[in-house]
């Protein structure tokens, strides 16, 4: 890769307070390539935000939960360690253990035109996602003489995007105000994508997904898991049905009951 990219991205991690930075040509792919990288079944979106955030989670193969959260500058696309950082831009904002996913649109704080950055103190991840944003090549390597071991897609930063981002980065405040939020629409209501994506591509077995202990499973069967499991939480959540417990009693739940809980509402998935 260009060394003014290079530049560039440690520029911004030592701002930011991580230990590496991999910049790509928008925080949309910034997303999706982090997305891909962690392959969760599922991810909750604020109802309200940018529409290229949830056609990342579409293409990458998981499924979305919407939810009626307000935001400000940032939020994390739970339970995946990924951070969405569009509109934030501040001196130590990287949040440890994440994939921390900027924006350098023209109407950002560092306003390239185009171009976006994922931060992580994760040795292993960066290096994955600096050959997934070059089409799975190795940097520095001839494609006649690489190995290809990644899936791998064209979105890295072009060396006179990093250059203006230098440039940009020596005017930099330290202190800058989260952007105010956009009007963005109700995407619970009006975005109506579903399943597959780019993650069905690669996967052996069409419809099926893969657990994190490498197991195999049908997507009709996750679903129902997934919804026993939102149902037993909101349960929990509300304190009605079967989790219907006075205040002590229930302030006074350890981790194991959650987790038997959790357990449960999974193993009724399976039966169902």
């Amino acid at each position: 890769m260009y060394e003014v990219v290079k530049r560039f991205e440690q520029k911004v991690a030592n701002y930011a307070g991580s230990l590496y930075g991999v910049a790509v040509d928008s925080c949309t792919n910034a997303l999706f390539l982090s997305l891909f990288l962690v392959r969760p079944v599922f991810v909750h979106l604020p109802k309200k935000t940018y529409v290229g955030v949830a056609q990342a989670v579409i293409n990458s193969g998981a499924k979305i939960i919407w939810e009626d959260i307000k935001w400000e500058g940032v939020y994390r696309l739970n339970p995946s360690p990924i951070v969405d950082s569009a509109r934030r831009f501040r001196k130590g904002m990287y949040e440890n253990g994440t994939l921390y996913c900027l924006s350098f649109h023209e109407q950002k704080h560092l306003p390239i035109g185009r171009g976006g950055m994922i931060l992580t103190n994760d040795w292993m991840a960066y290096q994955q996602l600096r050959k997934m944003r070059f089409d799975g090549r190795t940097e520095g390597v001839p494609p006649k003489e690489d190995v290809f071991t990644t899936h791998g897609f064209h979105c890295y930063m072009k060396p006179d995007d990093a250059a203006r981002g230098l440039m940009l980065m020596s005017a930099v405040k330290d202190d800058n105000l989260d952007l105010l939020e956009t009007e963005y629409p109700d995407l619970s209501e009006n975005f109506q994508v579903t399943g597959g994506g780019m993650m069905d591509r690669y996967n052996p077995i069409p419809g099926m997904f893969i657990e994190p202990n490498g197991e195999w499973y049908k997507a009709d069967e996750a679903d129902k898991r997934i919804k026993k499991l939102e149902e037993a939480l909101k349960e929990i959540k509300k304190g009605e049905g079967r989790y219907d417990r006075d205040p002590l009693t229930h302030c006074g739940n350890t981790v194991e009951d959650m987790k038997q809980i959790a357990t449960e509402a999974l193993k009724e998935g399976e039966d169902g």
